[in-house]
């Protein structure tokens, strides 16, 4: 019983865009000799003090709402939330790195025997951690207040161990406790181009990303990197190759100081996967190129239908300062139903881009069924060079960035000191084609996509210097200013 005391009310505010509810927490002060029963039960570790929340808002729980309730976009389902915890087993900060590690890791191994799953909520405060391996049938909840700084290759890591195969994961959901906030990974690294991969996601059926933010330094790999369990033998045609991620969700994300040639979340492998409302700075956002394409490449060696990318869904995606939004390239693979709404970019190179393989190893392959439709726009804002280049998308930089170059040497390195600085080209580059009628051989792996249906826009600000909306491979020039012949048929 309470007698003359200030209690918590919890009211339902709303929802958010996905249907989950939404709840304001406020205060009420119980007159004198009024009483209420409320039950109130904060879970505790012994040894720290006993969680006592902020209680600005009540955990949002799941993305996908309650228990069965799932995330449909176009009538497709992307994440079903299997797990249900009425108690949820709090971590806090504090200690070495090994004992903040333990008592995480530990919480997920118990939250993945419990019946109907297990959720684990991390406190506020500071963790420094090394891998924490993800376990099927758990939700881990992190506070906005969380700040994670990886001294490790890879901080979650979901469904890959290529050493041992182990059955495929399910059910696997990291989120906020808030339904806008985000927790902070920094992947606190001193030195560009060091390995960090703040999560890293196998062979895994049903899962969910939310509500994160990842403070980059230029480094190799991407946030979100969706990949292949496949075995370590270097053969070609190797089927374990498709044991790949299915059936998952990346979502309210940000990224800063993404290394050029990186991405908030890069495919290698990996069907039916929602991408929605993220913004990376550097670099690109989203990435769907499924390996290296060199030699030594053995998932495109597997074969061109063996761990491929296969229907994925794009919205609201945006970068700035980087490459492009949205960067294509498929190497062998054949890379089928791709479909993107609302792909912007603000002082970047392009908004969406696409270049065909250049590997003489193995079959090229190409894009199908792939479609751009809402708004594609890329804004100028300044006079800078701030935009990111590799050595082919300098064959498409304004007039006045030639002046005075002579090769790709000649252009300015970009922060990480690996790729070049330019000015803001146009909103869309397909040079995988030749141009707007002719897609070009099929056997150089030439391949289009539909932009028909799209809204590409110049700049809302400073116009852009070139007038194109759309380039094609054939558009491309070298730096003299004459024909890239040789690049546009190889």
């Amino acid at each position: 019983m309470i007698d003359n005391a200030t209690v918590p009310v919890i009211n339902f505010d709303g929802e958010t865009d996905n249907n989950v509810p939404y709840y304001e927490v406020t205060e009420q002060t119980l007159a004198p000799k009024s009483k209420v029963k409320l039950p109130i039960s904060f879970p505790f570790q012994r040894g720290f003090p006993r969680y006592t929340p902020t209680l600005e808002y009540a955990p949002m729980g799941s993305i996908a709402g309650g228990l069965g309730e799932s995330v449909i976009v176009d009538e497709v389902n992307y994440f079903t939330n299997e797990v249900i915890d009425d108690e949820p087993e709090m971590v806090y900060p504090g200690g070495t790195t090994a004992e903040m590690v333990a008592r995480l890791q530990q919480a997920i191994n118990r939250a993945t025997e419990e019946e109907m799953g297990g959720v684990v909520r991390m406190a506020p405060g500071e963790y420094v951690l090394t891998q924490i391996n993800l376990k099927s049938n758990v939700r881990l909840e992190i506070d906005p207040e969380v700040t994670i700084k990886m001294v490790d290759r890879a901080l979650f890591s979901a469904g890959r161990d290529a050493n041992n195969l182990p059955p495929k994961l399910y059910n696997i959901e990291i989120t906020s406790t808030h339904p806008t906030k985000k927790f902070t990974i920094d992947v606190n690294n001193p030195v560009i181009f060091r390995n960090s991969i703040p999560f890293r996601v196998g062979f895994v059926e049903n899962f969910a990303i939310s509500n994160f933010h990842v403070e980059d330094y230029y480094s190799i790999f991407p946030s979100v990197f969706i990949v292949a369990d496949s075995d370590t033998r270097k053969v070609e045609n190797n089927e374990t190759y498709n044991r790949i991620a299915v059936k998952g969700v990346v979502q309210n994300a940000t990224n800063t100081k993404v290394a050029t040639g990186y991405a908030l979340v890069q495919l290698f492998s990996g069907r039916q996967v929602l991408l929605r409302d993220l913004t990376a700075q550097g670099g690109l956002t989203i990435r769907l190129e499924p390996g290296s394409g060199k030699p030594n490449d053995y998932l495109n060696r597997a074969g061109q239908n063996v761990g491929s990318i296969t229907d994925i869904r794009m919205i609201n995606i945006h970068n700035y300062e980087g490459m492009a939004a949205v960067f294509l390239k498929p190497h062998e693979k054949i890379i089928d139903n791709i479909w993107g709404t609302n792909i912007t970019a603000t002082d970047s190179a392009f908004a969406v881009m696409a270049n065909a393989s250049d590997s003489d190893t193995f079959t090229r392959g190409h894009f199908s069924n792939t479609r751009f439709d809402g708004v594609i726009r890329l804004d100028r804002t300044n006079d800078e060079a701030m935009a990111d280049i590799g050595p082919s998308s300098m064959y498409f930089v304004t007039d006045s960035e030639r002046v005075g170059k002579r090769n790709y040497g000649s252009f300015p390195d970009d922060p990480s000191g690996r790729r070049k600085h330019t000015k803001p080209m146009v909103p869309v580059l397909i040079a995988s084609a030749m141009n707007s009628e002719e897609v070009g051989p099929f056997e150089k792996g030439r391949y289009s996509y539909d932009v028909s249906a799209a809204d590409i826009q110049p700049s809302a600000e400073l116009p852009l210097e070139r007038p194109e909306l759309v380039l094609y491979r054939e558009d491309a020039v070298l730096v003299n200013g004459r024909s890239a012949h040789k690049w546009i048929n190889e």
